[in-house]
C-alpha cells in the first residue's frame, strides 16, 4: 500500500503516469512494455519527453517502478518495485 503523504509528493504528471502503467503491464509480472507512440496518445500531448524523464526517475526514486526508455526512444520497459 502507498503511503498518503507519498501521494503528496509526486506530481501530477508522475502519478498519470504511475496509474497508466498499472493499467497496462502484465498482472501476474508486474511489467510491462509500451510504445512512445501509445503513451502520447493515451497521455497528451502536454505529457513531454522530459516530463516523461523526471516522472521515471521519481517513480524510481520513491520506490514505485523502474522504467527503462529504449535508446531509440521508441518504447518503454517498466516493473513495478516490490514494496519493504
Amino acid at each position: 500500500m502507498i503511503e498518503e503523504s507519498l501521494w503528496k509528493r509526486l506530481s501530477w504528471y508522475d502519478i498519470r503516469l504511475y496509474l497508466f502503467l498499472v493499467i497496462c503491464a502484465d498482472e501476474e509480472k508486474g511489467k510491462g512494455r509500451l510504445s512512445i507512440e501509445v503513451l502520447k496518445k493515451c497521455l497528451g500531448d502536454k505529457f513531454s519527453w522530459q516530463q516523461l524523464e523526471k516522472a521515471a526517475h521519481n517513480l524510481e526514486k520513491f520506490h514505485l517502478g523502474k522504467i527503462n526508455i529504449s535508446s531509440s526512444a521508441s518504447e518503454i520497459e517498466f516493473e513495478f518495485l516490490a514494496g519493504d
